[in-house]
């Protein structure tokens, strides 16, 4: 049987800021729902543990073999109790004082608790295995999280998974800028995979709203593979299916490649519309990856079937399409490339470095990557 939480009707929100005003941490949103639809987990995930109050922390454990009452602010006295309750019987359906009062965001009892001898901080609900840490992320506790992610405590707790395998980075990812950057500034991987196989890059992707690339930046700058998998898919496909154009162009930027296929087979250039295609095809920064030259039958830009006359295949230089003759008939300067880096990004053992373009002749390029590379004449001038 599942443990389930014992706590009376919860006081409204507007009651518990009149009976604490100063006692709680910094949240980040002032309610969350009953339930949170996930990609985490391709399900609903049910927070049974919200709106519970200090005085129901309290309450908590003076019905455990801690005995505070409420509202004693003197806890030297019961030191020994606090350090047998932290190892010993679980309060509060299942649940650790220092797992309630990451819950609650109570950072006076939180710090407390952190500086008794005996506290596992490790402790683990039972009905998700999430950590303190977990507890403060997806309620939004920046002060507790802060407090849980001390230099001395952050190196045990971090990157600890719940039964879902989704760490923190994972659920902060999915919500906020400001515990993301927290946790990777205090060295949170940013590259494990959950259950479902998907990174915190991946989960923010399949999160996010809106079509904002700062978070992405954000992972990405931190080590975030762009070329992770998502499920049976890349994260590049995700943002691409969903619309999100911007988030595709930082992924691309930082080495995305295009040629991977998804898991219906299909690669990201057969996705996009021309407009599209230019805004992210702009961004590259690393040697392409060519199309196989027998991976296609005809144009990946006209659509024409190779073979008939006119109609040979070419690959461009700058994006890897495999393009016929008539798209392909511009030639222009590889130093207009701007390629920051001499291979692409993600290469498996078993495939082969394209050839570099030369910088002592024009290369040719299709006609969507010539129209870019213009562009870019007078600023290299």
């Amino acid at each position: 049987m599942q443990a389930e939480i014992d706590i009376d009707a919860p006081e409204s929100l507007e009651q518990v800021r009149l009976q604490e005003p100063s006692k709680s941490s910094a949240s980040i949103d002032g309610q969350w729902p009953d339930t949170l639809t996930s990609p985490l987990c391709n399900s609903p995930t049910r927070r049974p543990y919200y709106h519970a109050t200090r005085s129901q922390t309290f309450n908590s454990m003076s019905n455990s073999s801690v005995g505070i009452a409420p509202g004693n602010a003197n806890l030297s006295d019961h030191s020994q109790s606090f350090r047998s309750s932290c190892l010993g019987p679980s309060v509060n359906g299942g649940l650790s004082p220092l797992l309630v009062a990451a819950r609650n965001g109570d950072l006076l009892m939180l710090d407390t608790l952190l500086r008794l001898p005996g506290t596992d901080i490790l402790r683990r609900d039972p009905l998700y295995g999430q950590t303190a840490l977990h507890f403060g992320i997806l309620n939004g506790h920046i002060e507790i999280v802060r407090a849980l992610i001390r230099p001395d405590i952050v190196c045990s707790i971090l990157d600890i998974a719940d039964k879902q395998r989704n760490t923190a980075l994972h659920y902060a990812a999915a919500q906020s800028h400001v515990l993301t950057q927290m946790l990777v500034e205090a060295g949170a991987m940013v590259n494990v995979v959950n259950a479902s196989n998907q990174t915190p890059l991946g989960v923010h992707i399949s999160a996010i709203p809106q079509d904002d690339s700062s978070l992405t930046e954000q992972l990405l700058l931190y080590g975030a593979d762009p070329n992770a998998f998502f499920a049976k898919s890349r994260v590049l496909h995700v943002a691409i299916n969903r619309g999100m154009i911007q988030i595709a162009s930082r992924l691309v930027h930082h080495g995305a490649r295009m040629d991977l296929k998804d898991e219906t087979k299909r690669r990201a250039f057969d996705k996009l519309d021309e407009a599209s295609l230019k805004v992210i095809l702009e961004n590259i920064k690393y040697p392409p990856v060519w199309i196989p030259s027998k991976a296609r039958k005809s144009c990946m830009h006209c659509s024409k079937n190779f073979g008939i006359i006119g109609s040979h295949r070419h690959h461009c230089r700058f994006c890897g399409r495999l393009v016929c003759s008539s798209c392909s008939n511009h030639q222009i300067s590889t130093k207009l490339f701007l390629f920051q880096h001499n291979k692409p990004r993600g290469l498996m053992i078993s495939e082969k470095v394209p050839p570099l373009p030369t910088a002592k002749r024009k290369q040719r390029v299709c006609s969507v990557c010539y129209t870019i590379l213009q562009r870019r004449k007078p600023r290299v001038q």
